[in-house]
């Protein structure tokens, strides 16, 4: 019986795994990798590494601790998860984590507590030229980028609101930016006309992407927009899509809510609505998608379940 099952070891599971290890807690990480996100960066072309803000330094130290404690960590994948003690318990819960081994093993594990940080996943993409520069000149997680773009050319293509957003923000720093919508997005209308307002902002929409190109990174997109192609040149690309959620695994019957983009529901303490089921990350309503706020999501989240179980009258 643990403590607490940390299910996921991105920014926001690693440092709620440091700060359980902290509190002495009896606890184990259960990912099918160590890092999430920051596994993947995007280099670009002429924009120096410094110039770019990033925490996966934080990242790998939380990551490389993990890794040296390896009686904390489970390479496993999360199957289901279910409370044993129902919707109307409140102090005294109880969960069961199945996951399967990298040989089909099936195993399960039982927790006073669990936290969620599966993080989100883009859809698949299937687009010539992708895999091939993805990380190379084209990438996702624009905000992480955008200050490196000054005075730039910038490719953007989503499928949310969240790309007028990251473009209206991204115009404050780049030359130009050419926004792409999804012929399959829906979008706000009143931030669809301030982009249109944008002077420096060039929209294309009802677009489908047809080929990256380029020689050592991404140089070109080749777009159909309203069955015109044609071929956009920039300084760096990226996809700004609507993340989905990894939580497949739980249970219809725990009782957890869920806003409309399929992120689960939490409170100012990372709770759930289900007693001592909480997340954090991108798989939450709370997620920002840059890796800073998982982390202190995943700090903040370990501090109020050390409170849970130690000190129940400070959390209601």
């Amino acid at each position: 019986m643990y403590d607490l099952v940390i299910l996921g070891a991105g920014p926001a599971g690693l440092s709620a795994a440091i700060y359980a290890m902290r509190k002495r807690l009896d606890f184990l990480v259960i990912s099918e990798d160590l890092g999430g996100k920051t596994n993947h960066v995007v280099n670009l072309p002429e924009v120096e590494d410094y110039t770019i803000i990033k925490a996966r330094e934080q990242v790998s130290v939380y990551r490389s601790r993990l890794h040296y404690r390896s009686e904390l960590y489970r390479k496993e994948r999360v199957t289901k998860v279910i409370s044993l003690t129902g919707p109307e318990a409140e102090k005294a819960t109880l969960f069961e984590v199945c996951t399967q081994k990298t040989d089909g093993t099936i195993q399960t594990y039982q927790s006073r507590t669990v936290f969620i940080a599966t993080g989100a996943n883009f859809p698949p993409i299937d687009v010539p030229g992708f895999r091939r520069f993805w990380g190379r000149g084209l990438g996702g997680n624009i905000q992480s980028y955008n200050h490196a773009f000054w005075e730039k050319e910038v490719f953007l293509f989503s499928d949310a609101t969240r790309g007028l957003w990251n473009a209206l923000d991204l115009a404050s720093f780049a030359s130009k930016v050419y926004l792409a919508l999804s012929e399959e997005g829906t979008y706000d209308l009143e931030s669809l006309e301030q982009v249109r307002r944008t002077t420096n902002i060039y929209l294309c929409e009802d677009v489908r992407l047809v080929e990256f190109n380029g020689d050592d990174f991404c140089q070109s997109v080749e777009i159909s927009c309203r069955g015109v192609s044609q071929v956009l040149k920039a300084d760096g690309f990226f996809l700004d899509l609507e993340p989905q959620a990894n939580l497949e695994f739980l249970s219809p019957n725990l009782g957890a809510d869920f806003d409309d983009a399929g992120r689960i529901v939490v409170d100012k303490y990372m709770q759930t609505r289900v007693p001592g089921l909480f997340a954090g990350g991108d798989g939450c309503d709370a997620g920002r998608y840059q890796v800073l706020t998982a982390l202190g999501q995943g700090a903040g989240a370990a501090m109020s379940i050390y409170q849970w179980l130690r000190h129940p009258a400070i959390i209601v």
